[in-house]
């Protein structure tokens, strides 16, 4: 008797976790439906070559071939769009953007802030023969020297190029110099590039003390 109970008991547990995996199939099977449907046309053209891929492998009989990488399925950012594809997506792109130049140039910079590193990497080779890599190799090679000359220059140049770029976090991530110090370099005045220590005797000390000294240096040779 007590071991029908036990045997009752089980088979009520495994019915209703045998329901509730169904259940759970079933919500998964739901919202893979809804995913599926929101998918662009591109996305599911490659979806099915990644299946037609997988179960080409899988039906091979010759399991010694080597398997090449184009003939798997390869993420869109190791792929390059053919240029009508690049002229679609652009297009529709072109479409949700601003048209007032600032406002267009504002929603651009920010695409581009937010970008993963990744694809800001893949925008850089794209854009490698920009005008601005001379002027960064400039930076670096004066980054290099540590003499008085070469620090004012640098400090002087990356000052100018300010002008240019009133954004610091742009102009960080155009030319990869550190925020805090373009910060720095922009405050920087022209006759005063050099920093000074916060307990510098001011010009105005230094012209009293010679004054003193001078001074007192002829009193003693008079009184000689």
């Amino acid at each position: 008797m007590q071991q029908e109970k036990h045997a009752s008991h089980r088979q009520r547990k495994l019915e209703r976790e045998q329901k509730l995996i169904k259940k759970k199939r079933g919500y998964w099977a739901k919202k893979k439906r809804e995913s599926r449907s929101r998918q662009s046309s591109q996305k599911k053209r490659r979806v099915k070559e990644f299946d037609r891929n997988r179960k080409n492998i899988d039906d091979s009989d010759n399991m010694d071939k080597e398997i090449t990488v184009s003939d798997v399925w390869l993420p869109t950012e190791d792929k390059v769009l053919s240029p009508d594809a690049v002229r679609k997506a652009a297009s529709r792109a072109t479409k949700s953007l601003p048209k007032n130049p600032q406002k267009f140039a504002c929603v651009l910079e920010r695409v581009i802030h937010k970008a993963s590193p990744r694809k800001r990497q893949a925008f850089e080779q794209l854009t490698k023969g920009d005008s601005s890599d001379p002027v960064v190799e400039e930076i670096k090679r004066l980054k290099t020297q540590k003499d008085r000359k070469s620090i004012i220059k640098r400090r002087c140049f990356i000052k100018t190029m300010m002008k240019k770029y009133k954004n610091c976090y742009v102009m960080s991530r155009a030319t990869n110099i550190k925020y805090d110090y373009l910060r720095k370099c922009r405050k920087v005045k022209e006759d005063d590039v050099w920093a000074k220590r916060s307990d510098q005797i001011s010009e105005d000390t230094k012209k009293k003390l010679r004054s003193f000294i001078k001074k007192k240096t002829l009193r003693h040779l008079f009184l000689i």
